[in-house]
């Protein structure tokens, strides 16, 4: 943990876990990062535990409850940069589902229904979902994922649990460049 990362208790969890305000959970009773995993939605998920329950949350929902407030009824969470995988405080709040779609469209990560998944052709980075780019649960179910990204959300998460932050956009586009066989050019 940095000096500058700043910890608050996880709504319905006090004293059991924390979360900062880089979008990363730690247990108080052991003193160690929770693993970050990327769920079928594309957002980071952690599983909570207490005596013998476990409860997914996702951390840009609990990020968003310890440093803005208790989600008014009506709205959801919103990225401001349309990253989903980007959950500091400083880039999550709270906003109507009108105003969240409408940001996607901004973002160039809307995709209308039905099936958005299969046609969509790049991810919110804007790596192609072509091969060697789709994850390999896309060839048995037709949604497309980006691989890239799904390397690099596990890479940031491993090293979250050892206290080290790295930036999601920078690791999920070299990644992609290496998937694609090209060599990143520092």
């Amino acid at each position: 943990m940095t000096g500058s990362e700043e910890w608050r208790p996880v709504l319905g969890w006090e004293g059991i876990y924390r979360v900062s305000d880089l979008g990363r959970a730690l247990s108080v009773r052991s003193g160690q990062l929770l693993t970050l995993t990327v769920a079928g939605n594309g957002y980071f998920v952690v599983t909570l535990s207490w005596k013998g329950v476990d409860v997914k949350r996702t951390i840009h929902s609990m990020v968003a409850e310890a440093f803005i407030g208790i989600r008014p009824d009506g709205t959801e969470v919103r990225h401001k940069n349309g990253t989903r995988l980007d959950c500091r405080a400083e880039n999550i709040h709270y906003g109507t589902s009108t105003e969240n779609s409408q940001d996607s469209i901004r973002h160039g990560t809307f995709s209308p229904p039905p099936d958005h998944n299969s046609s969509k052709e790049a991810c919110p980075l804007d790596h192609l979902l072509v091969e060697p780019n789709l994850r390999n649960s896309a060839r048995l179910t037709g949604k497309r994922g980006c691989r890239a990204c799904h390397q690099a959300g596990t890479v940031v998460s491993y090293w979250a649990a050892k206290g080290v932050v790295l930036n999601f956009e920078v690791v999920a586009n070299e990644k992609y460049l290496a998937l694609r066989g090209k060599v990143a050019m520092c």
